[in-house]
């Protein structure tokens, strides 16, 4: 089992967003007793993830950012779309995560999983799942290449020819993407050959893909095709207004499949 249960989860994420909290609103948004709250807080301050102030509880000063709560705004945008990843996977599933700017924020929605077994070339994502006690994890060799400001390249995602081989040495139950792009006729779009290969070795190598939207994250520069919708069985996607056509129109065709075909 998890070091934390679902509500520690969340009340690491309230305390986070307001600063600090007190234990009887937190007990009001949870709907359960102060007793209850200040059991889970004290486990959480036992870990060194929050610090007790009279009444309520905040996070620990002039320490990095425990590994639970977001790590920037951004993170915390894309929760909702963590949390319904989370959703789709089941105790004691086998995944494969390629690296991408979405798998951290994913791996910690995850965390409410037990007996996962994690495959993947995302450094990051490693090293937060090695603190599941009941989790598995291995973990591509190669380079490690460390993000730009503003690149799609997850940072610390492990590079080089050898990555692609190691995805293809196992079956996984799951394959985590997130795309750099998507094409009007439905084609994923990777930014170079490497990570195109990558892609399409471990989604061969899977029961399931699933495939993350999040166009904020699109790179126009994307030209290199890693597969096609047909090939996904799940697309979970975060909406924005100005999502452009050419994204929309593929996608809908893909859900109107899916539903023909009884996937959704």
């Amino acid at each position: 089992m998890s070091a934390y249960s679902h509500r520690q989860m969340q009340i690491l994420t309230k305390v986070q967003d307001y600063g600090s909290c007190e234990i009887e609103k937190l007990a009001h948004i949870f709907a359960v007793s102060t007793q209850t709250i200040r059991r889970d807080v004290n486990h959480l301050c036992e870990k060194g993830e929050l610090r007790r102030i009279r009444g309520g509880v905040t996070t620990p000063p002039s320490q990095p950012q425990p590994v639970l709560a977001p790590q920037s705004v951004e993170n915390a945008e894309n929760s909702e779309l963590a949390q319904q990843v989370a959703d789709h996977i089941v105790n004691g599933s086998a995944l494969a995560i390629i690296a991408s700017p979405l798998m951290l924020e994913i791996a910690r929605a995850l965390q409410v999983k037990s007996a996962l077994h994690l495959f993947t070339n995302d450094l990051a994502v490693a090293l937060m799942a090695c603190q599941q006690k009941d989790w598995q994890v291995s973990i591509a060799g190669g380079a490690v290449r460390q993000r730009k400001q503003g690149s799609f390249c997850a940072s610390n995602a492990v590079t080089g020819p050898s990555v692609a081989d190691f995805f293809s040495r196992y079956e996984v139950d799951v394959t985590l993407i997130q795309a750099s792009a998507l094409s009007e006729q439905g084609h994923l779009l990777a930014k170079n050959e490497q990570q195109a290969h990558i892609i399409q070795t471990a989604m061969k190598h899977a029961r399931k893909s699933l495939l993350l939207i999040e166009e904020k994250h699109f790179d126009p520069t994307a030209y290199v095709r890693c597969g096609h919708l047909d090939q996904i069985d799940h697309v979970i996607e975060k909406a924005h207004p100005a999502m452009a056509q050419t994204t929309q129109k593929p996608l809908e065709q893909s859900r109107l499949k899916a539903q023909m075909d009884g996937m959704i």
